[in-house]
Parts: C-alpha cells; sequence; structure tokens
C-alpha cells in the first residue's frame, strides 16, 4: 500500500465509521421510539391487538418490497444515495404516525415506513461493509450496536416523555437527535476509486442464480427467527407457561437485550481475534444452549441464565453475517447485504405469527426448544457455507477472515 493512500486510510476513515455508526444510531432511534407510541396509535385507530398485527404487517411489506430494489440502486450507484434517501425519509415517520387520522392513512403510513427502513438497512449495512474493507478491520458488529443503543434510547426515554409531557414533545425530541444523527451521517463519502462507472454494474445489480447467497441468507433467517422469538414470547411465556412475575419475565427480556447491546461492541475485536467462522459457530452453540436452558428450566434463576446465553450467543451473529454477505466471490456487497436483509426481514415478519401458531398445538417451552434444535442447523450448514467461499488466502483474510491481516 502506497503513503499516500495509508495517509486517506487514517485520516478518512475514521471519520466514515463514525458517520456510518450514526446512520445505524438514527436506525435504531426511530424504531425504539416507535414501540411506546403503538398503544395510543392503536387507540386512535379504533383497533386491538390482532389489527394492530396487521398494521405491523403492512410496515414489514413495506421493507420486503424495497429492499430488493435498494440493493440493485446501491450496486448502481453505491451506498450513499440509498442510506442517505433512507434516513432522511425517516425522519418523517414518528410525525406522520402521530398525525394520521384513520386507519387507511394509518396503514399508508406504516407501508411507507417500512419502505424508508427498507432503503436505510440495505444502505448502511452497504456502507458499513464498504467502510471496514477500506479501514482494514472490522466494524460491523460495533455499527450494529450503535443501532441497538439507539432502539435502548428511544424505547426507554419515549415512554417517559409520553407520560410527563405528552406525544408531540417525544416526537419533537427524538426527531431532533434523530436529524442531528442524520446530519453526521451525511458525511459519509464512498472512495472515489470504488466508484463504478456509468453501466459497470448494470448487469450485476440482479440476484445471482448461485446457491451460496441464498445459503448465507438462510443461516441469517435461522439467527433473525431465534431473534425474534425472544423479544416477542420471553415474557408471554414466562408468566403463562413458568408463573413467573411481570417484573421477572421483565429482567429476562432486559438482560437478553443489554447483553446482546454490549456484546456487539467487543464483537469486531473477536472477530479480528478468532476469525468470522469461530464467531459464528461459536455463537450458535451459546445461543442454542441458552435457549434449551431458557425452554426447559422452571428456576427463575436459571430462566434468566439461559435469556443472558442467547443474547451473548445471538448479539454479533447479524453483524457477522452482514460482513461474510458482503464478502462473496463474483456478488456485489449491495446485492448481497440485500438478499440477507429481504430473507432475515422475512423471518422477522413471519415467525412470531408461527411460534403462535405451533405453541397453541405444543408449548412455548417446546419451541424454544426447538430453536435450538434449529441453530444446531445453523451450525451443521456452516461448513457448507465454508466450502462453497473460495477466495485466494490475502483477499480471504482481508475481507472475510481477518481485516487487520490487510
Amino acid at each position: 500500500m502506497s503513503a499516500d493512500k495509508a495517509g486517506v486510510h487514517r485520516s478518512r476513515w475514521p471519520f466514515a465509521r463514525i458517520a456510518v455508526s450514526c446512520a445505524f444510531l438514527q436506525a435504531g432511534l426511530i424504531v425504539g421510539s416507535w414501540a411506546p407510541k403503538i398503544p395510543e396509535f392503536a387507540t386512535r385507530m379504533g383497533v386491538d391487538e390482532r389489527g394492530m398485527g396487521l398494521f405491523i404487517f403492512l410496515f414489514g411489506i413495506g421493507s420486503l418490497l424495497t429492499m430488493p430494489l435498494a440493493g440493485r440502486w446501491a450496486v448502481r450507484k453505491g451506498p450513499r444515495p440509498v442510506m442517505l434517501t433512507g434516513l432522511w425519509l425517516a425522519l418523517l415517520i414518528l410525525p406522520a404516525l402521530t398525525v394520521a387520522p384513520t386507519p387507511l392513512a394509518g396503514g399508508l403510513v406504516l407501508f411507507l415506513s417500512g419502505a424508508a427502513v427498507g432503503l436505510v438497512e440495505v444502505g448502511m449495512n452497504s456502507a458499513a461493509s464498504e467502510t471496514e474493507v477500506e479501514m482494514g478491520r472490522p466494524i460491523m458488529s460495533a455499527t450494529h450496536g450503535f443501532w441497538s443503543l439507539g432502539g435502548f434510547i428511544g424505547a426507554s426515554s419515549g415512554g417517559w416523555l409520553i407520560a410527563h409531557y405528552g406525544l408531540w414533545i417525544q416526537v419533537a425530541v427524538a426527531s431532533l437527535a434523530a436529524f442531528a444523527a442524520t446530519s453526521a451521517a451525511s458525511f459519509w463519502q464512498r472512495p472515489a476509486e470504488r466508484i463504478p462507472q456509468a453501466g459497470d454494474e448494470k448487469d450485476k445489480a440482479n440476484w445471482p442464480l448461485t446457491p451460496l447467497p441464498y445459503l448465507v441468507a438462510g443461516l441469517t433467517l435461522i439467527a433473525y427467527v431465534a431473534e425474534g422469538a425472544l423479544l416477542d414470547w420471553s415474557a408471554f411465556f414466562l408468566r403463562e407457561e413458568r408463573g413467573i412475575s411481570v417484573a421477572l419475565s421483565g429482567y429476562a427480556f432486559g438482560l437478553f437485550s443489554a447483553a446482546m447491546a454490549l456484546v456487539r461492541f467487543v464483537g469486531d475485536p473477536l472477530r479480528a481475534r478468532f476469525g468470522l467462522w469461530k464467531v459464528l459457530a461459536t455463537g450458535a452453540v451459546i445461543a442454542g444452549s441458552g435457549l434449551f436452558l431458557f425452554g426447559t428450566a422452571t428456576p427463575a434463576p436459571l430462566i434468566l441464565l439461559g435469556a443472558l446465553l442467547v443474547g451473548i450467543g445471538l448479539s454479533n451473529m447479524v453483524p457477522v453475517l452482514f460482513a461474510l454477505a458482503s464478502s462473496l466471490p463474483g456478488v456485489p456487497a449491495a446485492t448481497g447485504i440485500a438478499i440477507v436483509s429481504t430473507f432475515g426481514f422475512s423471518g422477522v415478519l413471519l415467525a412470531p405469527s408461527l411460534i403462535g401458531l405451533i405453541a397453541s398445538w405444543t408449548s412455548l417451552g417446546a419451541v424454544m426448544v426447538g430453536l435450538s434444535a434449529l441453530l444446531a442447523v445453523f451450525l451443521a450448514l456452516l461448513p457448507l457455507v465454508r466450502g462453497r467461499i473460495d477466495l485466494p488466502p490475502a483477499k480471504k483474510n482481508a475481507r472475510v477472515e481477518d481485516p487487520g491481516a490487510a
């Protein structure tokens, strides 16, 4: 590497890392700030839990329809316009959801909100991937940690602001914070040497017919389903099937979320030290053990330990899978990220209702045990994916195994 280029890496790309981290922070903040608004929104729309589920389904459909298009756009024009378009549109989400007067308007707003989030997801992960490559060391886990941090700030402050100052103060505070994060994210720039000439990437923008990206997407789907099971069903399971108090059931969710957020901030050094494959395999073993313990234990301390282990195990699996999807041979980074985003988000959208249906025939405890078996399938598929990635050793180390080695 020349001295001039090394100087660019040292001086420019740390600022790019800050900018892309702010994009993840904004995305998490918007989603987290929406959560405490749901009860008021449901009352204004005149719907119960089932009706609210349909509204959230519209949000998911908007994201799923947008992600493949966002991937094509990012391949042709780079991640920046995709990410920034989504981030600036996302600033309208909270005000629009607060003023939507009818169910039709509310459904349309949620659909468009999902579309904006779909742009953000693909754009910011593609930008993080390029920043990671240019910096020469892993950053993907930490950027996802900022998403978790934003979600925590939005959710924890939103309820307090609504209770003490009302809906519009909460919207104003969250929107101003999101505006500041979006403004910082706007400084992210793609390196000039990586900007394709017009038409260079046109043929690469379509999803490939090779199986490798879809194998990685399948692994991502498993990780998202396991994560969603704890997010959506842990409190209900502990109250209804284990007879645990509301306070303790909240602690289980809190331990899971806190472990996931905190461990993401140490995930990049772990990946640099041990490699991508060991981080994925170890995470699957820890998360699978935690799910088995969570689903079978009856003493509260063991249940809480299970939730903690699930959070630790799952914390870095999705970020590392995004890094892997951006490093597949012959597949543009944005295309790989669009594929895993679409498959993974479909799991977030469909898994909660499917888990509820299976649990109605068996039990949620049995579902948690079944999900631990699903992570065993993850482990079985991992060597198959690794065996299909045939990169030269130097490039493999630089982009997948150990970016710091480049």
